[in-house]
């Protein structure tokens, strides 16, 4: 807690009896427990779901690639800053169904990157948090045509997978619109911020992620091709368009948003090689 300055956390456990309204906009966060005291008007209402002791929010969204729409119960969490995930569990179940019905319907067989538009996968661990780091395992980088929230619609969505069970819709989301989460009537509301009916989320390939191993800020994967001849996972990042991490703890880069540093449109980023030893410049136009 010390890493952020902050007295505890507040679980998903003591809101049972509760609503609450992620407002990011204004930068709020409202509990009560009178419905009365948020607006919901215009607002469909959505199921909300509980299926762990925890009372952790799950809510339903349904996706579309090229060729496959679904379904899904997913977990709304807040403290994820992206806008989806997508487990690999979900992803090879997914798979695994559409190939059996194609068996089924004596159609050709669908491997999983003509299933989705896969645009990067890799090898490597490219997350982090004070509760540990993702497994190193390959991942996929993949395109979504079209996510519907509610009664919102989201477009051109780049995801990846993860090595939870459960995927997951992030923080990313409450930029678009006020969620509130009933927990008492289980149900939820999304009020999009603006009267689109879709929002074009326009997400940009990542190159590469970084993540904090052994007391270092390092290269966690690599999703471009180009880039694995040049950039190692494992190798110690110095510094980003001349922003030291060097020195850095993990509390002090989890502080920087060293995520919004990577998104920049150019980069100089200076390593030091894992194997080597040796220091090397890589520069990326994202």
């Amino acid at each position: 807690m010390e890493c952020f300055n902050a007295d505890g956390i507040l679980g998903s456990n003591s809101l049972r009896n509760a609503i609450i309204e992620f407002d990011y906009k204004n930068r709020t966060i409202t509990i009560t427990n009178d419905s009365n005291n948020l607006d919901c008007s215009g607002a469909v209402a959505g199921e909300l779901s509980f299926l762990d002791s925890q009372s952790t929010p799950f809510i339903n969204i349904k996706t579309e690639t090229e060729i496959l729409n679904s379904n899904a119960t997913v977990i709304f969490d807040s403290g994820d800053d992206s806008f989806f995930t997508f487990s690999q569990h979900h992803f090879d179940q997914v798979v695994n169904e559409v190939q059996e019905k194609q068996k089924q319907l004596q159609e050709p067989v669908t491997g999983s990157l003509q299933l989705f538009d896969v645009i990067f996968t890799s090898k490597g661990s490219f997350s982090f948090s004070l509760n540990g780091n993702a497994d190193h395992a390959t991942y996929y980088q993949y395109r979504i045509k079209n996510l519907t929230f509610g009664q919102t619609a989201f477009e051109n969505i780049i995801a990846t997978t993860t090595s939870d069970n459960r995927s997951r819709v992030g923080f990313g989301l409450l930029q678009y619109g006020r969620l509130i989460l009933d927990y008492r009537n289980k149900k939820y509301y999304f009020l999009p911020y603006d009267s689109m009916a879709c929002f074009n989320v326009n997400h940009k390939a990542e190159r590469f992620n970084a993540t904090y191993e052994n007391n270092k800020f390092r290269v966690g994967i690599v999703w471009d091709e180009a880039l694995q001849g040049i950039m190692k996972v494992g190798d110690e990042i110095l510094s980003i368009n001349e922003v030291d991490f060097s020195s850095l703890s993990m509390c002090e880069v989890l502080r920087s948003r060293h995520e919004k540093a990577i998104e920049a449109d150019k980069l100089v980023i200076t390593l030091k090689d894992i194997e080597t030893q040796d220091t090397k410049v890589v520069e990326i136009v994202n």
